[in-house]
């Protein structure tokens, strides 16, 4: 498709050279005809003739002719024009001229050429056309803000021009960009703008310098007020903690005398007690001596049992070895029997032996043949089936690496044109499908990658800490679209049991429910789909996963139960043959298999033409962390870049242009300094030239290939801090896993999202960014439009064309920085406008902001 386009171009660019040159060539003819006192006049008119034709009116193709009015003081320019009308055509169509000094000027005119010498009649034109699509052509106009093409005398007998790209836009005209060819200029509108802005803002630094004397006056006197409050405060407080103190003391006077009786009643307490206490000292010396001579009797009476104790044991040991040494001699006995007998039966055994082993030998002789010859066959057909085992991953490899890319720049795309504010809402609904469908072929090849995968059994589980909670929404919203497509109604019933956080295979997991639900979805044409999902504990702190998803399609009839779990094998609906249906059959096959992988299992419950109900359980472990720990990933709405940032440079090295160009439109809207190459080679060569902050390396590339690019910049100097994030189209973990412990510090894998790219350039590089969820609390906004003064679409009309379009641009691309600075600008003239603008930049509030310069534009 796009060598269609660039061959397209390269004839329309064939067709203007062709143009060009046959006007050229008539201009030189009509020089030779008339006497050169008109070649002025004649200069001019080839001009606007030339100039008129790469402009495009809109609704040209409803018109009947092209109206071109003079306004001049002579009729040689009119004249020359009215010759050239007659032999060329503008745009297929007849060009009708007049002429008239400025006084009378026709309502309904597509060109006004303003002569020299009425130049003065520019300034009343310019308004009276300014909301219509009349294009103004000057000549030697000297106010560059209200011109659109403005022609100026050479030296050399030559024309020159300057063209104010954003008046001809504003007046809905189209400009061919190669209107630059024929000689002119486009005029520097940013420049203007910055020189009259410097002197406002010069005058705004004095008036802040003065702003800030009367502040620092107005403070000083307040702090002196302050100051005499304080000192009246205090002296009021220390009266009053006199009069406390004064009531204090007199109270601890009264409480001292109470303290007094009661400590002369208690000492005669403690002379009663002084006295019982010696007659208890007494009597227990008394008790303590006869305590003292029972432990002396016990001592005794336990050394004469301890005694007496070790003699029994000595007895009980003589005894035991005279019990040990006849029970051995009786097994010595018989043991002499049974070996005699064992004689016997060993001798007829070695008889038996000998015939049967002679009779092994021989068989063993023949069995051996047979299996030298089974062996050498099975080696022959495991090398081939390794061969064809190999050969069919590396198709599937290079399949899904061909068919991963353009779905790269096609996704892309799709979003950046989906996400534009400026898109309008039919082209969003085509990107939206465009999307859809992309990434059902996704899920397609996905789906192709797994079954492989399990078939030969390289199948592996990758677990980590999960928001199951948040999963399972995530699958749910998801869900419900296709199901609202349909008509049908999803009902999602998480219980309560289910803990927040889970440690599993998240992808594997994710798989499985969208596999089923979507399943559900396809084979049911009205009514519902529940999807049941509860928890209980397991084994060894596991976590048993239990669910039911009921819908009330169909139905399977009973001798179909095994045969929906095959790979390809798809039930068809009524009246439909068996390879009518979408989908590839692998949904519920995969689904079986990874559960299985899990330690679970399901099963099925059918009946044709009432519903079908699915039931598995997958075992699932714990997550140590605390809910606060893992982050809930929600969908976050991007206004832009936090201000005062450093501006990161960036390298992208991909071979493909379609990707390469979607990942610098994606680094250029996050404000990036990009540099694009197409192999490794190229990159090492821009890193010696250029200092970068991150490296985008494709892993797969003509020349030299990522990794090895990858390694070559570790080793230069400037490479060593540099990171490098790999992109790959691979599917499959372990080749992803394989390619970082050659210097990359992460990886993305296609097809990839401008999010992607934002978390990672938030990762490494720190770079903070502004999203809408930041700035939603009620009470943020209802304080932002309590100090929004005035009417904001009504005071924007009171701004210049120049000033509403540089205000529009800033807004719609979300520059926080440069419609700050356009406010700033804009206050001089209209303070209450700008002070209102500023509280909604400052609250991020850029979707109402939007909406009254869109309204505006539309009036």
């Amino acid at each position: 498709m796009f060598k269609i386009l660039e061959h397209s171009k390269q004839s329309r660019d064939s067709r203007y050279f062709i143009s060009s040159f046959l006007l050229l060539l008539f201009s030189f003819t009509v020089n030779n005809t008339y006497a050169t006192t008109h070649s002025k006049e004649h200069l001019l008119a080839v001009y606007i003739f030339k100039l008129a034709e790469h402009i495009q009116w809109p609704n040209s193709s409803q018109k009947d002719f092209y109206h071109l009015h003079l306004i001049d003081k002579d009729s040689q320019t009119e004249d020359q024009l009215r010759i050239i009308s007659q032999i060329r055509k503008l745009h297929g169509k007849e060009l009708r001229i007049t002429r008239s000094t400025g006084d009378n000027i026709p309502n309904s005119v597509e060109l006004i050429f303003v002569a020299k010498n009425a130049i003065e009649k520019y300034s009343q034109v310019f308004p009276v056309t300014q909301n219509t699509n009349t294009l103004l052509i000057s000549n030697d106009l000297n106010n560059d803000r209200i011109a659109l093409i403005d022609l100026r005398e050479a030296s050399g007998n030559k024309i020159s021009f300057k063209i104010n790209k954003a008046n001809i836009l504003n007046r809905n005209l189209s400009l061919n960009p190669d209107i630059i060819l024929l000689g002119g200029t486009e005029i520097d509108v940013a420049q203007l703008y910055k020189e009259g802005l410097q002197n406002l803002q010069a005058q705004d630094q004095l008036l802040q310098v003065l702003k800030q004397n009367i502040a620092s006056q107005q403070a000083k006197d307040t702090q002196l007020k302050a100051d005499l409050t304080r000192t009246k405060n205090e002296e009021s407080r220390l009266s009053r903690q006199l009069s406390d103190a004064e009531e204090k003391i007199n109270q601890q006077n009264s409480e001292i005398a109470k303290l007094q009786k009661k400590i002369e009643k208690e000492q005669a307490e403690l002379e009663i007690l002084r006295l019982n206490t010696q007659k208890i000292q007494a009597m227990l010396i008394q008790k303590n001596k006869a305590i003292h001579d029972s432990e002396v009797r016990y001592g005794q009476l336990k050394l004469d049992i301890e005694e007496k104790t070790r003699i029994l044991d000595e007895k009980k040991q003589k005894i035991l070895l005279a019990t040990n040494q006849l029970e051995k001699q009786e097994a010595i006995i018989h043991y002499q029997q049974r070996f005699l007998f064992l004689l016997m039966v060993i001798g007829l055994l070695t008889v038996l032996l000998l015939i049967i082993t002679f009779i092994g030998y021989r068989n063993k002789r023949l069995s051996n043949q047979l299996l030298e010859k089974n062996a050498v066959e099975l080696a022959q057909a495991k090398k081939i089936a390794e061969h064809h085992a190999s050969v069919k991953s590396a198709f599937l490899s290079n399949m899904s690496h061909e068919l991963r890319n353009p779905l790269t720049a096609i996704i892309g795309f799709s979003h950046l044109i989906y996400k534009n504010p400026i898109t309008p809402q039919n082209i969003k609904e085509h990107s939206n499908i465009i999307t859809r469908s992309a990434n059902h072929l996704l899920g397609l090849i996905n789906d192709v990658l797994e079954m492989s995968k399990i078939e030969s059994g390289k199948i592996e589980l990758y677990e980590e800490d999960i928001d199951f909670r948040g999963m399972i929404n995530d699958v749910g919203n998801m869900s419900k679209i296709l199901a609202e497509e349909k008509n049908l109604n999803l009902i999602l019933d998480l219980s309560p049991t289910c803990p927040h956080f889970i440690r599993v295979d998240a992808g594997k997991l994710r798989r499985i429910f969208i596999n089923l639900i979507n399943n559900a979805i396809k084979y049911t044409k009205e009514g519902e789909i529940s999807v049941c999902i509860k928890c209980e504990p397991s084994e060894n702190q596991k976590i048993n996963l239990l669910c039911e998803i009921k819908d009330s399609g169909i139905g399977i009839s009973a001798e179909n139960f095994e045969k929906i779990f095959r790979p390809f094998e798809q039930i068809p609906k009524d009246n439909q043959r068996k390879n009518s249906m979408p989908g590839t059959g692998l949904g519920l096959s995969i689904s079986k298999e990874l559960i299985e992988y899990m330690h679970g299992s399901i099963s099925v419950e059918s009946k044709q033409g009432f519903g079908s109900t699915f039931r598995f359980n997958v075992i699932v472990s714990s997550s140590p962390h605390e809910a606060t720990s893992l982050q809930c990933r929600t969908e976050k709405i991007f206004l832009g870049i936090k201000p005062d940032q450093k501006r990161v440079k960036a390298l992208i090295v991909e071979d493909i242009s379609d990707n390469r160009i979607y990942l610098e439109n994606t680094l250029n809207n996050l404000h990036c300094e990009v540099v694009s190459t197409g192999n490794g080679e190229e990159a090492i060569e821009a890193i010696k030239t250029h200092q970068f902050d991150i490296i985008f390396m494709d892993i797969r590339m003509p020349v030299m290939d990522g990794i090895e690019a990858t390694e070559l910049i570790r080793q230069l100097p400037m490479g060593k801090n540099i990171k490098i994030i790999a992109i790959t189209a691979s599917a499959f973990k372990e080749e992803q896993e394989k390619i970082m412990p050659h210097g990359f510090d992460d990886f993305i894998k296609k097809p990839y999202l401008p999010e992607e790219i934002r978390d990672c350039l938030a990762k490494h590089l720190q770079l903070e960014f502004i999203y809408q969820s930041d700035f939603t609390d009620l009470e943020s906004w209802e304080d932002s439009n309590k100090k929004v003064k005035v009417d904001i679409k009504v005071e924007l009309k009171k701004l210049t064309l120049n000033e509403r379009l540089d205000l529009e641009s800033a807004v719609l691309t979300l520059d926080v920085e440069k419609t700050m600075s356009l406010i700033d600008a804009i206050k001089i003239q209209h303070p209450e406008l700008a002070d209102s603008l500023r509280v909604l930049v400052e609250n991020y509030d850029f979707t109402h902001l939007q909406s009254i310069i869109k309204n505006i534009k539309t009036i």
